[in-house]
């Protein structure tokens, strides 16, 4: 008898039953009904003895088995007209009544052992991903100290007989890149350009 209980998984436990069940209940000459409620009469039967482990579990089959030998003896005892039949069947009964109550001294004296420890998980655990890093937020762009030149012409201004109003239209223009190159330089310097001259000529459209 091992020192200490090794409880036994499900799939272990159900082949166990199994074999008890092929060994007790398949019987000839019953029907299927008849095998089927020994079976469940078996299963609960051991069950009801709590086994843990494969002796545990051993021993309630046994036990149980040996209980339908004596029903079994004992059918003999008192359906048997023979006198001398009886009598060994009386003898029979005694033995396996006591054969069967040294197993379940047997099986309380298993149901002492204390339970195993459980195996360390010798696994390496899975280490977890690192964090990913914030994403780092991109800064917006800075205001842009450029001024965007339109780019003026004659060719803007519909046409005109006057070659006075084309100079004044071209004198405008100049007026024009004069100004939005003075603008830039004082952008450039970190300055505010000034206002505008009153006087300094603007570009217009020339009249109809």
């Amino acid at each position: 008898m091992t020192a200490r209980c090794h409880p036994l998984p499900a799939s272990e436990i159900q082949n166990i039953l199994a074999t008890a069940t092929r060994a007790l209940c398949d019987r000839p000459g019953e029907t299927q009904l008849q095998a089927a409620a020994r079976t469940t009469q078996l299963v609960h039967a051991t069950l009801g003895f709590e086994p843990r482990d494969a002796l545990e579990y051993m021993l309630a089959t046994l036990i149980v088995g040996q209980y339908h030998l004596i029903l079994d003896a004992m059918k003999d005892v008192f359906h048997d007209p023979d006198p001398k039949t009886k009598q060994k069947s009386r003898t029979a009964v005694a033995a396996l009544t006591r054969a069967m109550q040294a197993m379940i001294r047997d099986f309380r004296t298993a149901r002492k052992r204390e339970l195993a420890d459980p195996e360390p998980d010798t696994a390496q655990p899975t280490p977890e991903p690192p964090p990913k890093p914030a994403a780092t937020p991109r800064p917006a762009p800075a205001p842009s100290t450029q001024i965007r030149k339109p780019v003026l012409t004659l060719a803007d201004f519909p046409p005109s007989d006057d070659p006075d109003d084309d100079a004044q239209v071209q004198a405008n223009i100049e007026a024009f890149e004069r100004a939005y190159a003075e603008a830039q330089t004082t952008l450039a310097e970190g300055r505010m350009p000034r206002p505008p001259d009153r006087g300094t000529p603007r570009p217009h459209a020339r009249p109809d």
